[in-house]
């Protein structure tokens, strides 16, 4: 019985979005000479045939993306709600450029700290 709960299905992950946590991000701001450091953990909504696979074996590009995005911006353009937003649908539509099974939907910020 268990087995069944643990099998992997196509259809129900056409059918419904998923939820992918990625490890801790910690990455310098421009300017401030590295003093400020920005600490991120986020979850990807995803949606989309053989989207689960195909983020797994992307997830070193994924993440190199997101340091490089998240690094090129300084503090006043990520510390307001406005800020955190833009950062997310850049994020979103930079990897959805190279995706080709499925999308991401949404991006979740579960920790964002600065120093």
């Amino acid at each position: 019985r268990s087995w069944l709960l643990n099998a992997p299905s196509e259809h129900a992950e056409n059918a419904k979005s998923k939820i992918i946590s990625l490890d801790t991000f910690l990455v310098n701001l421009v300017g401030d000479r590295g003093r400020k450091l920005v600490k991120v953990n986020m979850e990807l909504e995803v949606s989309g045939e053989g989207i689960l696979d195909e983020v797994t074996k992307q997830k070193p590009k994924i993440r190199d993306m997101i340091i490089t995005i998240t690094s090129s911006k300084v503090y006043s353009d990520i510390s307001s709600k406005e800020g955190k937003e833009n950062l997310r649908n850049e994020i979103k539509d930079q990897i959805n450029l190279f995706l080709t099974k499925g999308k991401i939907e949404k991006i979740f910020f579960t920790e964002f700290l600065y120093n």
